[in-house]
């Protein structure tokens, strides 16, 4: 399950009416179009791996953002060792200059050759690694679709952190991992990411995404 990706980063310049996109390997320093639309793509060798969008503020400035996919940097790797996992973490520094809380894609990885999924978004679980141990978080994102058509699981937030997407559930976690006790503090983030959930017209999608459809549906 270890990748590693090296870092590399190539800003591409957009008009003041555009949005400002910035396409990355896995990351690096983000000079923020001010008073407009951002996405932040990481990917490498024509795989994308996540996206960032925000609308910036009007005194944006520059911040750093990473992501890796590599387990040495996950303090629980060893939790999801036998089980068909990735992993996601990302790093922000100082902060990310938005209004409102940006729109962070995950994109699904549960994919074949063919673009079809192997696991139904649906049977997934998607774990977040504090200090405290690992919190499930799945009910805090949104399964959808992009524009294109790719599989993602969408949610907003001011802090991306580290998360796990695992078709299986982690059982006997090490550590502290499992009991955990939950805190105010913990309670407070639940609030204010539930409050800053992708809103829907009803689908459940993300804005500019569409709904994923059990198959039975279609």
């Amino acid at each position: 399950m270890k990748k590693w990706i090296s870092l590399l980063l190539a800003v591409l310049t957009a008009s003041a009416l555009a949005t400002a996109a910035f396409a990355s390997s896995m990351g690096g320093v983000v000079k923020p179009n001010e008073n407009g639309d951002n996405t932040v793509t990481f990917g490498n060798d024509n795989v994308t791996y996540a996206k960032l969008s925000f609308k910036a503020d009007s005194d944006a400035e520059k911040f750093y953002v990473e992501l890796s996919t590599d387990w040495d940097d996950c303090a629980y790797g060893a939790d999801f060792y036998d089980l068909d996992a990735y992993l996601y973490a990302f790093t922000v520094n100082p902060s990310i200059p938005a209004t409102s809380a940006p729109t962070l894609l995950l994109y699904n990885r549960f994919v074949d050759e063919d673009g079809e999924l192997t696991v139904k978004p649906g049977d997934v679980t998607i774990y977040q690694v504090k200090k405290t141990g690992l919190t499930d978080v799945t009910s805090s994102f949104t399964a959808t679709e992009t524009g294109d058509g790719d599989p993602v699981f969408a949610i907003r937030t001011r802090a991306p952190g580290t998360y796990v997407i695992s078709a299986q559930k982690v059982e006997n976690a090490s550590g502290a991992l499992s009991p955990r006790r939950v805190t105010d503090a913990d309670r407070a983030e639940e609030k204010r990411d539930a409050a800053s959930k992708p809103a829907s017209d009803g689908s459940g999608a993300a804005p500019g995404t569409k709904a994923v459809l059990p198959s039975f549906a279609k």
